[in-house]
């Protein structure tokens, strides 16, 4: 499996006994160490003492480097004196760098290698002050006592895992892990983490546990799914209100007619029986006159009737035309317009 590790924070490392003498004793130490780290027995060739030289000269300017960094005003920077630290021990495999590279993989929570390293580094260095030597054992205890081992996979293989433990106090470690290759073992130290397997097309599946130990956890890839059909419903088209004509306007518009009509007729007949009567009222036909006059002012009294009944039906007719309500117009909706919802044949 590959590893690597990002740490986006990590909380001031506490002043412990003897950082300070650990840092310097490896700083004043190492240096000699690493002069005289693995060189053969014969007297090399010229040009290979050179190339040792400078090997031994690059692993001392990573070394320091790394202490340097680990003495940082602000902080210590462990992430960078890890690296640091581990191209010097490449360099110049001097188990005295290997203690320097534990503290700072305990402080990454990088347990299993710390704990690794911790084992070579107080096996290996015999003459290791013994103030340090205790010290280095007790945190070897702690990490063992704390180091919790898992088991996780990624369903299809190839996510990289991102592992944040929440501790109670400080800020989230963060550490990444893979791409993963069927089931893989990881060393975490216990306690609450959030675990983030990220596949290669992007898609994430998180797991969040209290971690222990012992426990196993398969990231499978979510499902795609179809993006859901969205369907466009246009703004309904309002149609302007209207002032339909009641059917009392055309009931009142007929009876006005037949009226008018009446009073028409009535008022022809009026004055043909007037100019009847005129020739009649001459003294010799008496009773064909009192008839006609008779007739005459039946037939005005039936017109003026008409004409009034007329001019009544003609102004309750114009009332009710101007004054007839208002009808709101029907909406018209995407949904009842062609093709709202796409083609559903070919």
């Amino acid at each position: 499996m590959v590893r690597s590790s990002v740490v986006t924070s990590l909380p001031r490392a506490r002043s412990r006994l003897g950082l300070v003498a650990f840092v310097a004793f490896v700083a004043t130490a190492g240096a000699p160490r690493l002069a005289a780290a693995d060189e053969p027995a014969p007297s090399p060739s010229s040009a290979e003492g050179d190339a040792a030289a400078k090997t031994r000269e690059e692993a001392r300017l990573h070394f320091a480097a790394g202490v340097n960094l680990l003495q940082d005003p602000d902080k210590p920077r462990y992430e960078e004196a890890y690296t640091e630290f581990k191209r010097a021990f490449e360099l110049a495999r001097s188990p005295t760098i290997l203690g320097n590279i534990a503290l700072c993989a305990m402080k990454l929570e990088r347990d299993a290698e710390a704990i690794e390293a911790y084992t070579r580094y107080l096996a290996e260095v015999k003459d290791l002050d013994p103030a340090e030597r205790a010290q280095a054992e007790r945190d070897l205890v702690t990490l063992k006592a704390g180091l919790a081992r898992i088991t996780v996979e990624s369903r299809p293989d190839g996510a990289l895992v991102q592992d944040t433990r929440i501790p109670a106090r400080g800020e989230a470690i963060t550490n990444l892990y893979g791409p993963l290759q069927g089931p893989t073992e990881l060393a975490l130290r216990r306690g609450h983490h959030v675990l983030k397997a990220r596949f290669p097309d992007g898609v994430e599946s998180t797991w969040e546990a209290d971690i222990d130990g012992g426990e196993h956890h398969a990231f499978e890839r979510p499902v795609d799914r179809a993006p859901p059909v969205r369907v466009t419903r246009e703004t309904p088209e309002q149609v302007p209100a209207t002032r339909p004509v009641p059917r009392s306007v055309y009931v009142g518009g007929i009876a006005t007619g037949v009226l008018a009509t009446g009073t028409i007729v009535t008022g022809i007949l009026a004055v043909g029986t007037r100019s009847e009567f005129d020739g009649a009222n001459d003294g010799t036909q008496p009773d064909r006159a009192s008839d006609l006059r008779s007739t005459g002012q039946t037939l005005n009294v039936v017109s003026d009737v008409l004409l009034g009944a007329t001019v009544v039906a003609a102004a309750v007719t114009t009332y009710l035309y101007l004054t007839r309500p208002s009808v709101p117009g029907s909406a018209r909706t995407a949904s009842s317009l062609p093709y709202a919802l796409g083609r559903t044949t070919f």
